[in-house]
């Protein structure tokens, strides 16, 4: 299938509109929860052209800081960061409904594998003045 092809198929498609994010089903309700704390949103997306297709209403990528959206007359584009590869197309429709990458944020809780400070001495003063003199 050429180019032109495409975008004659899809000319022909009726347009569906981007009406926000939802997780997908098959997700726990956890997982589910999370996902809808994620505070990003695409201004690309959130501000289509009612002439162009938007991506599935699942498509993690359209909430996620590591997406790069953008879009053209008539298609719509989701590149990612992190894995270096288009991850949505009009032609080629994306399917990510949860990855790694993409974890909210925990809100004011301690990080699980930062190292204790307990034990470890207080710096000299005596040191730490003379570094500020310098």
């Amino acid at each position: 299938m050429n180019k032109r092809t495409t975008i004659d198929k899809i000319a022909n498609m009726e347009i569906k509109e981007w009406t926000g994010f939802v997780p997908h089903p098959d997700l726990p309700d956890a997982a589910k929860d999370k996902l809808l704390k994620i505070k990003h949103r695409s201004f690309v997306i959130e501000n289509l052209s009612k002439k162009v297709h938007a991506p599935s209403d699942n498509l993690i990528c359209a909430i996620c800081p590591h997406a790069t959206w953008y879009a053209t007359t008539t298609d719509v584009r989701c590149y990612c960061h992190p894995f270096f590869t288009i991850t949505h197309s009009t032609d080629d429709p994306g399917g990510i409904w949860i990855c790694d990458k993409n974890q909210p944020e925990e809100e004011e809780s301690p990080q699980e594998n930062a190292p204790s400070l307990e034990g470890v001495p207080e710096p000299d003063p005596f040191i730490t003045d003379l570094v500020d003199e310098l």
